[in-house]
């Protein structure tokens, strides 16, 4: 028997921990998360469209908007607002709010996350203005290591 690949595993676990809130994971939201996490890159819902259909199954895009906003909103996923597009939470089983920092390549579209405690990237501002933030995404675009490897030779 073969062990499952880290992309499957990633999404059984983060199935599971939606199970364990309460929440309902559905084969279609399984599938778009599926996705992400075997593509390890920013996406946006017409390549997860394609993507699905490449494996035989379709959808939506409306329905797969949906899905992308229950991602999201149950902490499964990151919406990447500079380019329109998503990618996998890395610290989906994460109980409550956390903060991450993303890394996103705009040749190839990898995406970094680097999970840290809420307060980090806000340097103390919340603490000093009494607001109690939920999530916090920092978004840097530029190029990855292996694409400037790639572009200098």
């Amino acid at each position: 028997m073969t062990e499952p690949c880290s992309a499957c595993t990633a999404t059984e676990a983060a199935s599971q921990a939606i199970s364990r809130r309460g929440a309902r994971m559905t084969g279609l939201r399984r599938d778009v998360l599926s996705v992400l996490h075997h593509e390890a890159r920013a996406l946006g819902a017409y390549e997860i469209v394609e993507q699905l259909e490449d494996d035989g199954k379709s959808s939506a895009p409306a329905a797969i908007y949906r899905v992308l906003d229950f991602l999201v909103e149950n902490g499964l996923a990151h919406k990447i607002e500079g380019l329109s597009a998503y990618s996998a939470c890395s610290c989906a089983g994460v109980e409550g709010p956390h903060a991450s920092v993303l890394l996103v390549c705009l040749d190839c579209g990898a995406v970094a996350e680097n999970p840290c405690k809420i307060e980090a990237p806000l340097g103390g501002f919340e603490a000093r203005t009494g607001f109690h933030p939920l999530s916090i995404t920092v978004e840097s675009l530029g190029v990855c290591a292996a694409c400037q490897a790639e572009n200098n030779a």
